[in-house]
């Protein structure tokens, strides 16, 4: 819904879901580092977290109302676990073949440790090689597993290098999905 200058609005907790996201006509106008102005939360670069009191400026509006905006669709939670599509690799060769299928028959619970970094998941323990694995680029959706088995999803403020292997990546499409999965929620990875 579109406000006028001058009205309030409230944002209460999220009926399903874990985040919603309100836009402002004209932007938010901080000061941009390295070309955005958002916050990395990894490297704690840009401009500072909001929290209750911040007041934020806002950038010059153009001429015209906008002609159109785009409101995303509320999502009902499911009501089993989330489904999750997932590549295979590409460091699958690190894990036994039972492993790699325990992975995806079985039901996951999302961390409450999780934030935009990644996401930690609760459910059977990953076995894979001892050993240790040369830095290599990372990307959002990359299902990492530590040597405690427990496995990481890496969300869109990742590192761009990591150390543990990665079992699977989650396809672009499905990263949406975890990010609106709350604390204990389950999900299950589909193999495509």
């Amino acid at each position: 819904m579109l406000l006028p200058a001058g009205a309030g609005v409230e944002v209460g907790p999220a009926e399903a879901g874990l985040r919603a996201y309100v836009a402002f006509r004209g932007g938010i106008d901080v000061p941009p580092v390295l070309g955005s102005r958002s916050r990395d939360t990894l490297g704690g670069l840009g401009p500072d977290p909001v929290v209750a009191g911040t007041r934020l400026p806002l950038g010059a509006q153009g001429p015209t109302e906008p002609a159109w905006f785009d409101v995303v669709p509320r999502r009902s939670r499911p009501d089993g676990p989330a489904i999750v599509r997932a590549v295979l690799g590409p460091r699958d060769d690190w894990f036994p073949r039972e492993v790699v299928d325990a992975f995806f028959a079985s039901t996951w619970a999302v961390g409450a440790d999780g934030d935009r970094v990644g996401w930690r998941l609760h459910g059977p323990g990953l076995r894979r090689r001892a050993g240790e694995l040369a830095s290599e680029p990372m990307l959002p959706g990359a299902v990492q597993v530590p040597a405690d088995g427990r496995p990481i999803v890496l969300g869109p403020d990742c590192g761009t290098t990591g150390g543990y292997p990665v079992l699977a990546v989650v396809i672009d499409a499905d990263l949406d999905v975890l990010g609106q999965l709350r604390p204990g929620d389950p999900l299950r990875f589909h193999r495509v």
